[in-house]
């Protein structure tokens, strides 16, 4: 029985380094580790959730609706009600408007599939759409 490497080459700064150095995964067969190194992943995590902000000025003014919508959920002073289509209790707010003061508190409660049938995203939401 070989064994294992204390070191390895970082796959993103070309850097062997210990494999402390490393974040762990039991699945990597051969040194479970990730192939690149923790300072190489957190630079990553980091460049994937800037992609993700939002980058108008309306997207942002929508995302501060959508997380004072789900505040007021969260203290009580929004109930989440069924479905307003099919009576369904697993609902998320479809905004009507991103305007004015209580923008917030202006929704309809949609289950998951009707609320994709609003917004077309699912293939056989476009087909709907087309009839």
């Amino acid at each position: 029985m070989t064994a294992l490497p204390r070191t390895k080459v970082c796959s993103r700064c070309e850097q062997e380094l210990p494999l402390a150095s490393f974040h762990r995964r039991r699945h990597y067969v051969s040194t479970s580790v990730r192939s690149a190194c923790k300072p190489c992943t957190a630079l990553m995590v980091v460049a994937a959730r800037a992609q993700q902000k939002p980058s108008t000025e309306l997207e942002r003014t929508k995302e501060r609706i959508r997380r004072r919508t789900e505040r007021a959920v969260a203290r009580g002073e929004l109930a989440a009600l069924p479905c307003q289509v099919c009576g369904d209790q697993r609902s998320e707010a479809h905004h009507l408007t991103y305007e004015g003061d209580d923008a917030h508190r202006q929704v309809q409660w949609l289950c998951r599939d009707h609320h994709m049938t609003i917004h077309i995203r699912r293939p056989w939401g476009r087909q709907l759409a087309l009839l």
